[in-house]
Order: C-alpha cells, then sequence, then structure tokens
C-alpha cells in the first residue's frame, strides 16, 4: 500500500481526502502538527494571556523535520534505516543547518535544532513548548490511526 501525505488545514477536508484515499488503496498521512500547535498557541493566549509569534510559531511547526528525508535511507521495500548522516548528528541540527542557510530567524533555527527528544537540551521559548506537545500528539494521533495493535509513541517511551 502507498503512502501520500495531505496537508490541509480544515479538519472535514482532510477527513474527507483521508477516506476517498484509503477507498482508493492508499496509506494517507497527514501533518497534522501544524493545526495542533496553532491550537494550542490560541489556548495558551486565551487561558494563559501568553501571545505566541505566529511568523515565528508557524515556520516551526512546519519545517521542524525538515531534514527527516536526510535522515533515513530504504533497506528494503519493507524497512527503513538511518543514513550515514543520521549517524553523525542528531535529528533537528541537519534541519537547523539547512533553515539558517535559508536566512531564517534565529529563534526558528535554534528551535528546530533542539527539538528532538533525544537533544541534550531544549528550547526554552514558548514555541519551543508548543512544538513539542503538538509533534508528540501528532505522532500519537498517526500510530494510533495505523491499527488498534500500535502502541502510541507516549505509552512505549515511558516504559
Amino acid at each position: 500500500m502507498k503512502r501520500i501525505l495531505i496537508i490541509e488545514d480544515e479538519l472535514e477536508m482532510l477527513r474527507n481526502l483521508t477516506t476517498i484515499l484509503r477507498l482508493e488503496k492508499f496509506r494517507p498521512l497527514s501533518a497534522e502538527n501544524g493545526r495542533a500547535g496553532v491550537d494550542l498557541a490560541r489556548r495558551a493566549a486565551a487561558d494563559w494571556g501568553k501571545v505566541v509569534d505566529n511568523d515565528i510559531l508557524l515556520p516551526i511547526l512546519i519545517l521542524h523535520d525538515v531534514d527527516k528525508p536526510l535522515m533515513y535511507v530504504r533497506e528494503s521495500p519493507d524497512k527503513v534505516g538511518y543514513s550515514q548522516l543520521a549517524r553523525e548528528l542528531q535529528h533537528g541540527v541537519v534541519g537547523a543547518m539547512l533553515l539558517k542557510d535559508l536566512g531564517l530567524p534565529h529563534i526558528v533555527v535554534s528551535t528546530v535544532a533542539t527539538h528532538a527528544g533525544n537533544s541534550p537540551f531544549h528550547g526554552r521559548n514558548f514555541e519551543a513548548y508548543v512544538l513539542h506537545y503538538a509533534d508528540y500528539f501528532a505522532t500519537d494521533h498517526a500510530i494510533m490511526l495505523e491499527g488498534d495493535d500500535k502502541e502510541p509513541y507516549y505509552q512505549k517511551h515511558w516504559k
């Protein structure tokens, strides 16, 4: 079954596209962390009075995994492994290097560089917190969509 990525911010449209693609024998994936992050930021503003700069937050939410295609290689039709680059630099750092070369603001670059769960340190800006929770939320949701026999990352990580 072929995978296909859907990027859609309207929930009803996302559900419709997902249903249609499944009927056509695709395995749809959605980039849901952006919407989750925006929702979290709105909630933080309403509940805590913490205003997030969307000009900073949105590039972080959209681009934080920009290096993932460089970090993995297909070893066989059913197996993906780490690339040589992934053995040398951790996820996030490579993406940050790319974003720095493109001239994105330092706060975007540093947040992307330190967002990985295994990073030795993490950003202390509010956008980094929003990314962290949105990313794990979207990851667990994607895992749960794979089937009832799949265990969410949150459950595996804390065993």
